[in-house]
């Protein structure tokens, strides 16, 4: 009864045990099942990933390469053979700085480098070698890859193309270096400035004709050699619209005080909202020079000719001298213009022709040594005085340093003077004297003009005198005849009378 008892009870106990050893096998199995399900979910996410990994790194717009610590090609994407003109899977294994750049060793400007030893990003720009041997500009961003502990085990390379736009930038350095030499040996002066007229550039020709270094100029505005500039100005800038020009005539003033013309060629550029202005500037010196010399010229043809219509037209000697004096100051804007003539009237030891009187002159001081029957000896002390006695025009374009020169106080302000024979048939009948307040005031073209002047007012002259001597004589001869005639016929009537008083006795 006791064993059998005994072994009632102990066979439920094993089957509890079997039971729970069989409900946790079945868990064992369920959680098997699971993590294997899990490992190939896992599994599908992470070839998912890769996949999705692998098509950006193949389909990004960039080159893509993941480099290892000892500098050599782990992976390259499709760009980054496209970049290299090279299949991408040539790369693999081999040294970064020979399949990119050409290079032995390490490149100086590596942004992996510094990437590894700073753990940040860095980036530069190269110019890499292609297949063909062709240079190609890329910037390069390198980002350090750590491992779990946070060491680096190699670096990615992000490789942008940028050789068109570096191309771009070289050719408009060229261009520009090329503008920037055309400006800088341009014959005329460049300027650029801003709204508010500060300098911003210039180039060689500014300097060389302001007499400024660059650095000068850029410190300066336009007011400071353009004195006629003001607010209008800058007014007139503002309406000037982008691609229009305007041509202005101006006077700049030297660093030394000179001044000199110019024309002004003025446009604006525009960047973003700022507005610049670009003046190129050509000195007109030798312009206005050669406008004055025709002017010029054009006065002495005028008043060659209306002094040789004045010396055919009036017969009167002192109205003509009067005339001519005064036309001959007027056209050429003088000073002072005087005509001496001769004294031919024996003096009292019976010599003619010692000295020259005045006879016309301009200006008030004109009219004073008239009033005191001015003269000069010739031959004596005084410009007049030598080219009459020596029949030759005497010139002194700097008056003070003429030896042989009166200086008239009544003309205080002479700086050059002309003295011009007035010649006819030979003989010098007198002179002319001509004087500027100016130094070096008369061009041989001007003396050449006056000189021919001269000679056909001394004709004119002489003309003029031969007239009224042959009207004087003519009257003469007329007032003789006449006396001859009432001589005759008084004569002539009285022989009649006396004749018929014999007849009536």
């Amino acid at each position: 009864m006791s064993q059998s008892s005994t072994g009632g009870n102990i066979m439920p106990g094993r089957d509890e045990q079997l039971k729970s050893e069989l409900a946790a096998a079945r868990q064992r199995i369920a959680e098997l099942e699971a993590s294997a399900a899990e490992r190939e979910q896992d599994e599908k996410a992470l070839q998912e990933s890769e996949a999705r990994y692998r098509s950006v790194f193949e389909t990004v717009g960039i080159g893509l390469t993941l480099i290892g610590l000892d500098h050599r090609v782990v992976m390259a994407n499709t760009m980054q053979g496209e970049i290299f003109l090279k299949p991408a899977s040539e790369f693999i294994g081999k040294y970064c700085f020979e399949e990119f750049e050409g290079r032995d060793a390490v490149c100086p400007h590596c942004p992996g480098v510094e990437a590894i030893a700073t753990g940040r990003p860095a980036m530069a720009e190269t110019r890499g070698v292609r297949a063909d041997g062709s240079r190609h500009y890329a910037r390069v961003q390198a980002f350090p890859i750590l491992d779990d502990e946070g060491a680096p085990v190699g670096f990615i390379e992000v490789v942008e193309d940028i050789n068109e736009q570096k191309l771009a930038e070289e050719r408009r350095r060229e261009s520009e270096e090329r503008f920037r030499l055309l400006v800088e040996h341009a014959a005329d002066a460049f300027f650029l400035h801003d709204a508010e007229a500060r300098i911003l550039d210039v180039n060689r020709q500014t300097c060389e004709s302001l007499g400024y270094t660059r650095e000068e100029l850029l410190s300066l505005s336009v007011q400071e050699f353009d004195p006629a500039f003001n607010p209008d100005t800058l007014d007139s800038w503002a309406r000037l619209a982008p691609g229009e020009t305007r041509t202005v005539e101006r006077v700049h003033v030297r660093k030394d005080g000179a001044t000199f013309p110019v024309e002004v060629h003025l446009g604006v550029i525009e960047q973003g909202e700022r507005r610049l202005y670009v003046s190129l500037v050509r000195d007109i010196s030798e312009r206005k020079q050669a406008e004055e010399m025709l002017a010029r010229r054009a006065i002495q043809l005028q008043t060659g000719a209306e002094v040789a219509h004045a010396a055919s037209s009036i017969v009167d000697p002192d109205d003509l001298i009067r005339q001519v004096v005064e036309l001959i100051r007027e056209r050429f804007a003088l000073y002072y213009v005087g005509l001496f003539l001769v004294d031919q009237t024996p003096n009292l030891r019976g010599q003619a022709g010692e000295w020259a009187y005045l006879r016309a002159a301009t200006g008030e001081a004109g009219q004073a040594m008239l009033r005191q029957r001015y003269r000069l000896r010739i031959g004596g002390n005084s410009m007049v005085g030598q080219c009459i006695a020596q029949g030759t025009a005497r010139i002194a374009l700097h008056a003070g340093e003429e030896a042989v020169r009166f200086a008239n106080p009544l003309l205080p302000d002479t700086r050059s003077e002309l003295a011009l024979p007035l010649t006819s048939r030979g003989e010098a009948i007198g002179a002319l004297t001509i004087q500027s307040s100016e130094d070096a005031a008369f061009s041989e073209e001007d003396i050449a003009a006056l000189v021919i002047m001269a000679g056909q007012i001394a004709n004119s002259i002489e003309n003029a005198r031969l007239y009224q001597e042959t009207q004087a004589a003519l009257e003469e001869l007329k007032a003789t005849h006449g006396r001859y005639i009432r001589r005759e016929w008084s004569r002539y009537l009285g022989e009649s009378t006396s004749g018929s008083k014999k007849k009536g006795e």
